[in-house]
């Protein structure tokens, strides 16, 4: 399994480097909560994975 993160501030061209990635053969979720990292692994353990995070304070949540 090839597991790449990608992260940044808003408007820092996460969705750009998915677009890259998705022709590339990757399988992508954009926006994707930190916390389902784990299962979003597990779950598509045979592929090649990216996503690209969002993390947010709970009271920014």
């Amino acid at each position: 399994m090839v597991l790449m993160i990608v992260s940044g501030r808003s408007g820092s061209g996460k969705s750009v480097a998915l677009r890259a990635l998705e022709d590339m053969g990757f399988y992508c979720v954009d926006n994707l909560p930190v916390v389902l990292l784990p299962e979003l692994a597990q779950t598509l353990a045979d592929r090649q994975i990216s996503a690209a995070v969002s993390y947010r304070r709970p009271q920014h949540a």
